[in-house]
């Protein structure tokens, strides 16, 4: 498509916003001034450079097999700095610590220091970006077992808290190099497949963990700290001891970041509009912004839980219509109540009207098979719905 062909497009655009008294042109302008901070990771599939072998140990399913993928850290910045070159706007770079660029000696991720990160920083700061960091608690034989902070073997829990320690150092050091806090954020892999008999050690365990690593004072002006949950992953797809439940109570309690992954906490089901959700917890957590984090394009605004994940987030149905015999029960016809109107729940009994209908109903619509089982699903229209026009008017009809 050629640029000419663009700006037409976005003019027409930008005349139908205005109708709806939006400024696109100072919607862009405020964007502009959010920087984006771009994953270190997206250029080698988190291979890092802690050694030539690449990624090994648990906690993370990776293969490091990225086609063309950096085979050092100045490969890497080059590649950062042709990907900056085409992405509009002043952005940071997200940095994990097996990126440390150690000279070829062996070094402990709990022995690491800012001299590992010099030359990070010092690229950084040559293109006036900020940085923010990350723990890496994946890849290394003391991760084997799947759990790291909520390790039940003391030894092993204490190497990752002191990993947690430097690392939260490292980012005071970014913090101060460059002029702009570094937010440290701790995500960890720990978790179980099958149901676990005892849900709340670990947590417990996890918890001890974490108020030992936070427990330095650092200036809030050189670094943030954050905590990430963690829906499910392969290995750990009935229980995860870092849920969101777990680190949006810690987060609040403990007045630390709270970072929403844009996949795993928008996504799923539930309910739970992204609005109500971010609202809330900005009001509750008094910080200037709730981290998110965009792990692949796409944002679906709602809450899951693990074991209830039934697509892996690439725009596919999670309920297959597996019977052609299905039919729509109304969605905008003369069998459902207009919006507005009570009406009958399962049970013979008015319901307000702003109140779900029971049954799996859902703005107006139910779909319903031969066996007379309902599900819930989310209509959509088949065209852009006029100003003040809502579900259940029955002018526009509805499919799903």
């Amino acid at each position: 498509m050629s640029t000419e062909r663009i700006q037409q497009a976005y003019a027409l655009a930008r005349e139908r916003y205005a109708e709806l008294g939006v400024d696109t042109e100072a919607a862009i302008e405020q964007l502009a001034g959010i920087p984006v901070s771009l994953h270190c990771w997206q250029g080698d599939d988190v291979g890092g450079f802690e050694s030539e072998e690449g990624l090994t140990g648990g906690g993370i399913q990776a293969t490091g097999n990225y086609p063309g993928k950096a085979r050092n850290a100045d490969e890497l910045r080059a590649d950062l700095d042709k990907a900056l070159s085409l992405i509009p706007g002043r952005h940071r770079l997200n940095l994990h610590a097996i990126y440390a660029e150690t000279g070829g000696r062996k070094v402990e991720r709990n022995e690491l220091a800012p001299e590992h990160f010099s030359r990070w920083i010092e690229w950084a700061a040559s293109k006036g970006m900020g940085m923010d960091f990350n723990p890496s608690y994946f890849s290394h034989p003391l991760a084997e077992s799947g759990f790291t902070l909520a390790n039940r073997d003391e030894s092993i829990r204490k190497f990752w808290v002191e990993h947690g320690i430097v690392c939260r150092r490292i980012g005071a050091a970014i913090g101060k190099a460059l002029g702009t806090p570094c937010v440290t954020n701790v995500w960890i892999p720990d978790g179980y497949k099958d149901i676990p008999a005892d849900r709340l050690t670990p947590r417990m365990i996890l918890q001890r963990s974490l108020d030992e690593l936070f427990a330095e004072p650092l200036d809030p002006s050189l670094n943030l700290d954050s905590v990430e949950s963690k829906l499910f992953g392969i290995g750990s797809e009935s229980y995860v001891v870092g849920s969101h439940e777990f680190y949006l109570a810690y987060a609040v309690q403990r007045r630390c970041l709270l970072c929403l992954d844009a996949v795993r906490d928008f996504g799923h089901q539930g309910p739970v509009d992204a609005r109500e959700l971010l609202s809330s917890l900005g009001h509750f957590l008094f910080q200037p912004f709730v981290r998110l984090v965009y792990r692949r394009l796409g944002l679906t605004p709602l809450i899951g839980k693990p074991g209830q994940h039934p697509q892996d987030h690439d725009g596919e149905d999670p309920v297959p219509d597996r019977n052609p015999e299905r039919k729509i029960r109304g969605c905008g016809t003369d069998e459902s109540p207009q919006d507005g109107e009570p009406g009958p729940d399962r049970g013979g009994h008015h319901r307000h009207p702003r109140e779900p209908r029971g049954g799996g109903h859902q703005d107006g619509c139910r779909i319903e098979d031969v066996t007379g089982k309902t599900e819930r699903r989310k209509a959509v229209e088949d065209k852009p719905r006029h100003q003040g026009q809502r579900h259940g008017s029955g002018q526009n009809p509805l499919f799903v």
